[in-house]
């Protein structure tokens, strides 16, 4: 079976540029385009109609929504009009939400609230009436149901970033992004073995789940420019993340975290300010924990391995822009790589 490749883009640029990546992310082969649902920024779901249109081959959808700020009967009303405007293009992509706090949202626990949305999207992409009484959605009434349900499926990721989404992961998706954002053996192993755990228990044959490493990619022809780029991301998640299994010196770590804590703005947004000391600090050995960063072909042995390692049949690449003048010249870089890394996985 061939790979199948996922590219992320986060929407921190104009739409008119997210659309001209898009299309650069299909000459190149990506397979499936995600948009990420992010707060503040433009909308994921009018950029994936949009990128729809300018498209012809890829899958397109969220990566991910989430079930709080986005009632499940309104997302899946929007799956149903991108499955309508990309002719059987479109996947939905769910998890917890991140960023969320500062609507004020008050957010039930996320796996059951997770669950309840899935059943109630899968009901209603079904065309079927919901008459639901749960602890977080009620939908009651004859009407219950969407106008238009899609006239092809509509399959649902589920993105983890925790024991408990992965196993139900296991239990409910058609496709798994683990989106553990630290590369480490030990993390690939307990998501693996959660993810398998829910399947299990619902009867699941683990084979027929697509399951997907989520990897941040900065590539370019300059590798060393490329590691560089993603060091704020990596002592981000290094802050946030503390993984006990990763050997720092403590006064080195400390030093990171208080860098990290007068960062101003995203990680990923153009517009962040951060202390300039975060660069002479974190090394390469932690860059290369938290994402795949180099040369097209640094990068192709790096993932190379894990997919061989732990037998993936697909891939998702969240795309990081190169440190370049204007960020879309970066992500452009980065996708164009992305295409030298498929034909590369391909060859192997």
């Amino acid at each position: 079976m061939a790979l199948i490749f996922e590219a992320e883009i986060t929407p921190v640029l104009k739409t008119r540029e997210m659309l001209k990546l898009a299309q650069l992310a299909e000459e190149v082969g990506v397979d499936r385009l995600g948009i990420s649902d992010v707060i503040f920024y433009p909308d994921t779901y009018e950029l994936q109609a949009l990128c729809a249109f300018v498209t012809k081959r890829m899958r397109i959808g969220s990566l991910v929504t989430n079930p709080y700020t986005r009632h499940p009967a309104v997302i899946a009303a929007a799956a149903s009009t991108l499955d309508e405007i990309s002719d059987g293009r479109a996947f939905l992509g769910i998890g917890a939400g991140a960023g969320i706090g500062k609507l004020g949202v008050i957010r039930s626990p996320p796996a059951p609230t997770i669950r309840e949305a899935v059943h109630i999207i899968r009901e209603l992409l079904a065309g079927r009436v919901v008459n639901y009484q749960g602890n977080a959605y009620q939908l009651t009434g004859k009407d219950s149901r969407l106008e238009f349900p899609p006239q092809h499926t509509v399959p649902i990721l589920i993105g983890t970033r925790s024991p408990r989404i992965a196993k139900l992961a296991g239990e409910l998706a058609d496709i798994i992004v683990i989106g553990a954002r630290y590369v480490s053996d030990q993390q690939l192993t307990n998501y693996l073995r959660w993810i398998s755990e829910g399947a299990a228990h619902a009867r699941r044959d683990i084979d027929s789940i697509e399951v997907a490493p989520r990897l941040t990619v900065c590539a370019s022809g300059d590798g060393k420019l490329a590691r560089e780029s993603v060091k704020l991301y990596a002592a981000y998640y290094l802050a946030l993340l503390r993984p006990p299994d990763m050997l720092i010196e403590e006064t080195k770590l400390q030093k990171i975290i208080d860098a990290v804590r007068r960062v101003k703005g995203w990680y990923f947004s153009p517009n962040v300010e951060y202390p300039k000391e975060i660069d002479s600090l974190v090394d390469e050995e932690i860059v290369d924990k938290f994402a795949v960063a180099g040369t097209p072909d640094e990068c192709i042995e790096k993932i190379r391995n894990i997919i061989t390692r732990y037998r993936f049949r697909s891939v998702s690449l969240n795309v990081a822009a190169v440190r370049r003048e204007k960020i879309f010249d970066g992500m452009a870089e980065t996708i164009k790589s992305i295409g030298d890394i498929i034909q590369g996985l391909k060859r192997a």
